[in-house]
């Protein structure tokens, strides 16, 4: 059994940076949303939005600055980040419990003497984290304390060696850009936090009635032997269906990043809902699925995935799978100049895998693997 503290407060600095993110970019507000009784609804997100980043600029540069995405193919073709995203879920407190608290844990967590007297440098970059490591005895310190060797776009790594230049400065002007949308957060997630005790009682249950080795291995699926202390949660809204970690080696404390919609890991009995059953039916057409071959990597247009299948697909069927396949969460869907261009939402693969990978453990697999999100 592990000692969980489920803080019932919104997560603030990373989920205005992702309602900030979906609003600069012009993320459709049905892109956010997932099915489940404590996710938010689409109007409820639409609201949000036009209320929190009023007098927000998206296009001003210095909001560009932070929040114009990135994408990194090494975790899918559909995986992006920004300035912001990497800042507000590496070094914001997830348990702060006010905006004002926010503000001041991440100016405060910039470790820059610990990382020159420990020798640590940047290790890697992931969609929502940077990674570091110490530096071997007789290993030199490499360009940029690693930075330059991240596998992304240079314009970022450019940004972020700018930003680690002056971290106060920087941190600084994000999080005045941020601070309103955090008090306005403060107070609308507020009920949703409230409606959400059923599913915040249940993780904290599963947490007590599952040991530190079977939680790391089973629903983080990673191998690492972590000693455990405690465990922190906090509940997430703009990416309901995930679920974010952090170990702190040195304080053996478990940060986890809980979204509105996810499931409780390690329920055996865990069942489909019904979306799920409709995104699979659509995945057993062989014209479907060569669609979304054809959208592996790639944003195209209906015209442009018949193109790319080789098919003779009657656009009348394209146009109707498409709606059929974004309605069940299977894509997305951008505007750009009055005509939708589609991806792929790996999430819901994921999840499908995820619940499909429930059963193989029902009966006596000898894999201890479960489907996760880090």
């Amino acid at each position: 059994a592990m000692n969980i503290t489920f803080y019932r407060h919104p997560c603030l600095y990373p989920d205005a940076t992702e309602l900030l993110y979906a609003y600069v970019n012009d993320t459709p507000a049905k892109n956010l949303v997932f099915p489940s009784p404590y996710a938010l609804p689409k109007s409820v997100i639409e609201s949000m939005i036009q209320e929190a980043c009023a007098g927000i600029d998206p296009a001003d540069e210095q909001v560009r600055f932070y929040f114009e995405p990135f994408p990194l193919p090494k975790y899918g073709s559909g995986s992006y980040t920004c300035v912001a995203r990497l800042l507000a879920f590496t070094y914001s407190d997830w348990s702060s419990p006010d905006a004002e608290h926010c503000v001041s844990s991440i100016q405060d967590a910039w470790p820059l003497e610990r990382m020159q007297q420990e020798r640590i440098v940047f290790s890697g970059i992931a969609p929502y984290r940077l990674c570091f490591r110490p530096l071997g005895a007789d290993e030199p310190v490499p360009f940029a304390n690693g930075l330059g060797q991240f596998p992304a776009p240079a314009v970022l790594k450019d940004r972020l060696l700018e930003v680690f230049s002056d971290y106060p400065a920087h941190v600084g002007t994000l999080s005045g850009i941020l601070l309103p949308v955090m008090k306005y957060l403060e107070r609308a997630l507020q009920p949703w936090i409230a409606k959400a005790a059923p599913l915040i009682a249940a993780w904290e249950q599963h947490m007590q009635f599952t040991s530190a080795r079977d939680f790391i291995q089973k629903d983080l699926c990673n191998n690492a032997d972590y000693e455990i202390s405690k465990v922190t949660a906090s509940m997430m809204f703009f990416h309901p269906q995930r679920l974010f970690f952090y170990y702190n080696q040195e304080t053996q404390v478990l940060d986890l990043l809980i979204g509105a919609a996810s499931s409780i890991p390690g329920q055996k009995t865990q069942k489909f809902a019904n979306w799920e059953y409709t995104a699979l039916r659509l995945l057993s057409s062989p014209s479907r699925m060569k669609m979304l071959y054809a959208l592996r990597g790639k944003t195209l247009s209906a015209q442009e995935i018949i193109t790319e299948t080789g098919e003779k697909l009657l656009m009348s069927t394209v146009t109707r799978d498409l709606y059929s396949m974004r309605e069940a969460h299977i894509l997305y869907v951008e505007y750009r100049n009055n005509r939708r261009y589609y991806s792929i939402n790996y999430d819901t693969l994921d999840l499908l895998i995820s619940h499909l990978n429930y059963l193989r453990l029902s009966q006596g697999s000898p894999s201890d693997e479960s489907a996760g999100e880090d």
